[in-house]
C-alpha cells in the first residue's frame, strides 16, 4: 500500500506464536531484519493519516 503522500506500507500477519519466536532466532531473518532497518523505519499505523 501506499499513503498519500508516499510511504509505501507492508502489513503482514503472524501464522502463530511460535513462528514469531522461531524467527527471532532465525539467522537468515534476522539477517533480513537488519538489511530492512537499513533502509526504512518502523511505524505504528494509528500514526499515519490514513489508518
Amino acid at each position: 500500500m501506499r499513503t498519500a503522500d508516499g510511504i509505501l506500507i507492508e502489513v503482514f500477519e503472524w501464522v502463530s506464536q511460535e513462528a514469531i519466536a522461531g524467527a527471532h532466532s532465525n539467522p537468515v531473518v534476522i539477517d533480513l531484519w537488519k538489511r530492512f532497518e537499513a533502509v526504512c523505519t518502523y511505524e505504528t499505523p494509528s500514526n499515519l493519516p490514513e489508518f
